[in-house]
């Protein structure tokens, strides 16, 4: 063994006394009062000390809700601005074209009392899927049940306008499903969902 190490515990043992027994004298002339006193302020600093890691933790904990719900609703209103500026207007564009285009096609005769001109009602199948993919092609990223909700809607106006032009329909009563179904159509779009 080496010099130091034979030495060097001797030393920290004479050294750890020596503190032992000033400590041993401080608390023997301390009085009770200044020694309780002084362990309520080591018991008020560590429980200050437990409170503020507490604090620190709940904040982290806070500030990364806070991050998130931001983040989710710069997501949102990104959304929302990029429907009211490109969706909304085109959408509408399309709608309406198709509401143009269907009135011209029963005007010209598109039904002549019980007949059905077959290429006429082509041209409105043709239409009818046009329309229905510009208005839901994109809705399909930004609002998955707001695609979903015109979707239904231009099969139940399918549908209807089928029944009227093939059935008992007159020009009149498919021109009033044309208009419900346009105004169908642009309740949901102005009552859209995002995510």
């Amino acid at each position: 063994m080496d010099k130091n190490n034979k030495i060097l515990p001797p030393i920290i043992a004479c050294i750890l006394s020596i503190v032992i027994g000033q400590v041993v004298l401080w608390i023997i002339n301390r009085t009770e009062l200044e020694i309780i006193s002084n362990m309520l302020e080591v018991l008020i600093a560590v429980l200050n000390f437990i409170f503020v890691i507490y604090i620190f933790k709940n904040d982290q904990k806070y500030r990364e809700e806070e991050r998130q719900l931001n983040k989710s609703q710069k997501e949102k209103e990104y959304s929302l601005y990029w429907y009211q500026t490109f969706i909304l207007p085109d959408s509408i564009k399309y709608i309406k074209e198709f509401k143009n285009d269907l009135f011209v096609l029963v005007d010209n005769n598109l039904k002549s009392g019980n007949t059905v001109d077959s290429d006429k009602y082509a041209e409105y199948t043709k239409l009818h899927i046009s329309c229905k993919n510009n208005v839901t092609e994109i809705l399909k990223v930004i609002s998955p049940k707001t695609e979903q909700a015109i979707r239904t809607s231009f099969s139940n106006f399918q549908d209807e306008f089928s029944k009227l032009v093939y059935e008992t329909g007159t020009v009149e009563d498919i021109k009033k499903s044309i208009i419900e179904n346009e105004t169908k159509l642009l309740e949901i779009l102005y009552k859209y969902e995002i995510f």
